[in-house]
């Protein structure tokens, strides 16, 4: 039974707008709203920033969602009917993950079972959320005077970027290995046809 028409449609539609929408345009406007925001007197400091912190990761969330979800209906829709949309890049969605989208992705890789298999990829995912939740927690610690638990947090993202380091190393190697293997296939190709 074929996919109709109009998801392939729809897919090539959200994986334009996914990869083509201007983020840095979007965090630009997102840092002039931040900065322009006023509480009503008697907001607590607390209540300020898990205000603040759900302006900066909800949009981004709900756009890592996005993105993750359009990425599997493409990966489904290829692998059914060799539709050939280009795939939402793993750099892309990494992207989205660093720039506070990370919990939109948890919740959309639970519920389209996508990207959760590949070991690389949530090596990666790990680090986002090991450095994001390091960060929000060392500012909070910084601001309350808990020098502690600001160096555990900034211990913990050094550990975060270490990871994400030896993860790119991984990916480049494989990278070199398939090109090396690539490179003796034509090699090989080419003795044959000159026999």
């Amino acid at each position: 039974m074929p996919i109709r028409p109009v998801l392939v449609v729809i897919a090539s539609l959200l994986r334009q707008v996914t990869c083509g929408m201007p983020v840095l345009i979007s965090i630009a406007l997102g840092y002039g709203i931040l900065e322009g925001i006023r509480f009503p007197p008697g907001t607590s400091d607390q209540q300020a920033y898990l205000l603040l912190l759900a302006l900066a990761y909800g949009p981004m969330s709900l756009y890592a969602f996005i993105a993750v979800g359009t990425d599997k209906l493409i990966a489904v829709l290829n692998r059914k009917q060799h539709s050939g949309i280009p795939r939402i890049p793993e750099q892309y969605l990494h992207m989205f993950e660093w720039l506070c989208g990370w919990p939109g992705s948890f919740v959309a890789q639970r519920i389209f079972r996508h990207k959760t298999a590949k070991l690389l990829y949530q090596l990666q995912y790990a680090a986002i959320v090991i450095f994001h939740i390091s960060f929000v927690t060392g500012r909070y610690a910084y601001e309350h005077e808990e020098p502690r638990v600001v160096v555990v947090c900034g211990l913990a993202a050094a550990i975060a970027f270490t990871l994400q380091f030896f993860v790119n190393a991984q990916r480049y190697a494989i990278a070199l290995e398939k090109a090396d293997d690539e490179r003796d296939r034509l090699e090989r190709q080419n003795e044959r046809e000159e026999f």
